[in-house]
């Protein structure tokens, strides 16, 4: 016999007649209902009634101050922690000519195959997603075919 699926209105039907005094039996056979499967819904209904009956205050409660104050040091260390990161995987330098400079390596994948990718100006403070410079200066840029990641060769002014 295939199974035939019950919407919840039926269902809310035979628990309040199991309620008000009929038997499993008997609502099994109206339904045409397995028993087992009401026992499992009126088993459900009765395990849940006293959370919902439970009177509870609407709404989510307010953090109290020291919360506040943890969750914005928690903040800020993250913060933190997220600049120093994304400043890992560049290489600065500026002691040689841009010319005569070359990464060796990838600082990420210790991969060989480096190549130039573009050079620009910055002029005055600069702080994008992958470098930060306070000077003015020019940026060789290069990429690691390996593993794709950006490396900056800074010449300051």
């Amino acid at each position: 016999m295939p199974y035939k699926p019950i919407d919840t209105e039926t269902k809310v039907k035979i628990i309040k007649e199991h309620f008000s005094g009929a038997k499993i039996c008997s609502l099994a056979q109206k339904y045409k209902v397995n028993r087992d499967s009401i026992h499992l819904w009126i088993n459900r209904v009765e395990d849940n009634l006293p959370h919902i009956l439970t009177s509870k205050k609407p709404g989510p409660k307010p953090l109290r101050e020291p919360e506040k104050d943890r969750l914005k040091k928690g903040l800020d260390s993250l913060q933190e922690q997220l600049n120093i990161l994304s400043q890992l995987s560049h290489l600065t330098i500026s002691s040689r000519l841009l010319a005569e400079v070359r990464p060796s390596q990838c600082p990420e994948c210790k991969g060989s195959h480096i190549v130039k990718n573009g050079t620009y100006v910055v002029r005055g403070e600069r702080i994008s997603r992958s470098l930060i410079i306070k000077q003015e200066g020019l940026i060789q840029r290069f990429r690691c075919q390996d593993c794709g990641a950006s490396l900056y060769l800074v010449k300051k002014k």
